[in-house]
């Protein structure tokens, strides 16, 4: 382009055009917010990131409390652990009075302790069980015999509780025990701590 269209060009332009670019300042970008901002945003992520294991940690273990499983495998009995989102095999017992139902157990804190059998019935049963039949019951465990209500069938959702006096929490597991091509399967669908009360 020669000096003399550019002169042309020059003269057709809007002359508001040329003083509003003469009057232009450039805006200031806020580079100490962004700084800051970007500052906060690497804390935080660093926090969450060092406290998120603390708890995750409690939900997957609460106070080193196992749940364990009872199966009977061509004529063994099987312990199988219980964890939350995986599936273990289950099967039924028969206590000495003829009452059938599922079996599970967890450690106790003191080994000094004496070793109960905690029924827990759906429907109404009143009586002691001192024995489960095929099943040699360990000093080392509390065990839970759930008695599920027979007529309503499967799925069996229940809860079951465990208090644990040194950290002062009542842990709650919610149970799903579920029939499959194999016999029955165990699994804890969530677990929940509250601070013991009283």
């Amino acid at each position: 382009m020669n000096s003399e269209k550019f002169s042309d060009a020059l003269g057709k332009i809007d002359v508001g055009y040329v003083e509003e670019v003469m009057d232009y300042k450039a805006k200031k970008k806020p580079t100490g917010l962004i700084w800051k901002l970007a500052v906060a945003c690497a804390a935080l992520l660093a926090l969450t990131i060092g406290v998120r294991p603390l708890f995750h940690k409690d939900r997957e273990n609460p106070s080193d409390f196992t749940l364990l499983a009872y199966a009977s495998q061509n004529g063994t009995v099987v312990e199988n652990k219980v964890q939350e989102g995986t599936r273990v095999p289950i099967s039924f017992f028969e206590a000495e009075n003829g009452v059938k139902g599922f079996v599970f157990a967890y450690n106790k804190k003191s080994p000094g302790e004496i070793s109960a059998v905690t029924t827990m019935p759906e429907g109404e049963f009143s009586d002691v069980l001192e024995e489960i039949v095929g099943l040699k019951l360990g000093t080392d465990k509390n065990y839970v015999f759930y008695i599920p209500e027979q007529e309503k069938g499967f799925p069996y959702r229940f809860m079951m509780t465990y208090t644990d006096v040194e950290t002062n929490l009542v842990h709650f597991c919610y149970l799903l025990v579920e029939e499959t091509e194999d016999g029955y399967s165990a699994v804890i669908e969530r677990t929940e701590s509250v601070e013991r009360k009283g």
